[in-house]
């Protein structure tokens, strides 16, 4: 059983990062859109960090749902899901093989568009390598609510319910990420940042496996 899932993962990582390259195309325009901002306005030093700490978690949660919208659709319709169930792949390791390769994907966006983007903002590498920490250990847990949205419009067109249900799901990463944020921005210490990350992980350790859990009793 676990065979099968690391083979699943492999093939669906390959197929992403090498043949289909979302995660190349997401970090272009998640770039372009960061730097093109930097550029429409002036602001003071600090007032500018809060900006683009505001604009990269948003964009960054936009990027993620739009991504994922449709992730079952396209597998459902191209008949992926039911050849992988005959196979003997169970429905719930399809899904946590979705969470595990949209979070990579969505990591190495992150790692390209963090770095280079801050230096439009003139914030210093340190200060950036702590938001990257910050931020990729909340991606787990966005792809897998997201990943579930997806799943709740398989076979369906109810994609406005669909962002309703899950859009509460996201709420409390996105203000543990932003308060996590703030305390880097305001050069506090780190310590206090990791704080805010044991209580993403803890949320991670609760959500996640549910969400895997329903998918296992739901199909």
């Amino acid at each position: 059983m676990t065979n099968k899932l690391i083979k699943l993962i492999k093939f669906e990582l390959i197929s992403k990062i090498f043949f289909k390259r979302e995660w190349i195309y997401n970090s272009i325009f998640f770039l372009i859109f960061m730097v093109i901002f930097s550029f429409t306005h002036q602001f003071e030093e600090e007032l500018k960090k809060q900006i683009y700490i505001a604009i990269l978690i948003s964009s960054m949660v936009l990027t993620v749902v739009l991504s994922t919208h449709h992730i079952f659709n396209e597998d459902n319709n191209l008949g992926m899901i039911d050849q992988l169930i005959s196979c003997g792949v169970k429905f719930y390791q399809i899904y946590l093989c979705k969470i595990i390769v949209t979070s990579i994907e969505f990591i190495l966006t992150l790692s390209f568009v963090i770095f280079i983007s801050g230096i439009f903002y003139e914030i210093d590498f340190y200060t950036l390598y702590k938001l990257w920490i910050i931020i990729t250990s909340s991606i787990p847990i966005l792809c897998s609510i997201s990943v579930f949205g997806s799943l709740l419009t398989i076979n369906s067109n109810t994609s406005t319910i669909s962002f309703i249900i899950i859009f509460p799901l996201f709420i409390s990463s996105i203000i543990i990420m932003s308060l996590a944020a703030e305390v880097i921005l305001n050069n506090e210490k780190f310590d206090s940042a990791l704080n805010y990350i044991g209580i993403e992980a803890g949320l991670s350790l609760i959500i996640i496996p549910t969400l895997v859990l329903i998918c296992r009793l739901v199909r």
